[in-house]
């Protein structure tokens, strides 16, 4: 919708019935407003982009965003609309590696870490080598997370006067 909205002139009439209830309470939360030609608008950007971040990404990166958009995620926050988490991996990532590593989650998944530690492994080379680059893939994916948290880190070191 953010796209759609900052892009193109829409008509209220325009969005199906049930998207109107949604559209409805953001105009009565002052999020969107709707002008005398019944064109929704944007009224309060922010707010909305942080919306289109969360339906595209499932989770905001807080420090991947300049300021003024982590003063709005702050408010979201106090006003218990977004909450927050201090872990190197969020919920859908640790869903990702469960798929590979185990079958905590999913029953389909490549069960990596019971297969090699409970002894259970094919004598298959070339299933052999198909689970060493998915173990590769998770071990350069985790260092890339971890190499993530520390240029943050030190960005906000630095910018907080911290050495």
């Amino acid at each position: 919708m953010f796209d759609l909205l900052t892009q193109e002139t829409v008509n209220i009439e325009d969005f199906a019935n049930y998207q109107k209830d949604t559209i409805q309470t953001l105009v009565e939360d002052g999020y969107l407003k709707i002008n005398n030609e019944k064109n929704v608008e944007i009224d309060k950007i922010t707010f909305i982009y942080i919306i289109r971040e969360i339906h595209r990404n499932e989770l905001l990166s807080y420090w991947h965003y300049p300021k003024f958009v982590r003063d709005e995620i702050d408010l979201l926050i106090e006003k218990k609309m977004l909450f927050n988490e201090t872990t190197l991996f969020s919920k859908e990532e640790v869903k990702y590696l469960n798929f590979y590593l185990n079958q905590k989650i999913y029953t389909n998944g490549y069960d990596l870490r019971n297969k090699y530690s409970h002894g259970t492994n094919t004598q298959s080379e070339d299933k052999h080598k198909s689970d060493y680059y998915l173990i590769l893939k998770i071990i350069i994916l985790t260092l890339l997370k971890i190499e993530d948290d520390i240029i943050i880190n030190k960005k906000t070191a630095a910018n907080n006067g911290y050495k």
